[in-house]
C-alpha cells in the first residue's frame, strides 16, 4: 500500500490493471467457450478473482476504481450495448462452425469486431 501511495509508475500500472479488471466480462468470456476447455476458463476465473482481491489489498480499497465513479458509470452504460454486439459474434462463430464460412458471415464477423472495439474502445 505504500508503493502504491508513493510511487506514481507503481500506482499508474495498478490503476491501469484496475481499468482493465473493472472491464474484465466473465459471463461474455464464457459465451466464447464452447465447453471444450472447461478447466481453461476456471483457472482464469480463478485468477482474476485472485487478481481483483490482490489488487484491493493493494489499493487499500473495499472495491475497484472506487475514485473514478464517472468511469465506472460509463462502464455500467456501455456494457449492454456491447454486450448485445457479443452475443452476435458467439451466433455467428457457432454458424461459422456449424456451416462453412461465407462472406456474409465473414461481414457480419467484421462489423462485430469493429464494434466491440469501438464500445470497448480498444484496438480489440
Amino acid at each position: 500500500q505504500r508503493m502504491y501511495r508513493e510511487n506514481r509508475a507503481f500506482s499508474v500500472m495498478i490503476d491501469n490493471a484496475q481499468h482493465v479488471l473493472a472491464s474484465t466480462r466473465l459471463r461474455i468470456a464464457r459465451l466464447y467457450d464452447s465447453g471444450t476447455h472447461p478447466f481453461f476458463l476456471s483457472q482464469i476465473e480463478a485468477e482474476l478473482e485472485r487478481t481483483v482481491e490482490w489488487t484491493k489489498r493493494i489499493t487499500g480499497e473495499d472495491r475497484l476504481l472506487p475514485a473514478r465513479q464517472v468511469l465506472l458509470d460509463l462502464l455500467t452504460l456501455r456494457n449492454p450495448w456491447v454486450d448485445i454486439l457479443n452475443v452476435a459474434q458467439c451466433a455467428l462463430l457457432r454458424r461459422a462452425r456449424i456451416e462453412s464460412v461465407v462472406l456474409e458471415t465473414q461481414e457480419l464477423m467484421a462489423l462485430t469486431i469493429v464494434g466491440i472495439a469501438a464500445g470497448r474502445q480498444t484496438t480489440g
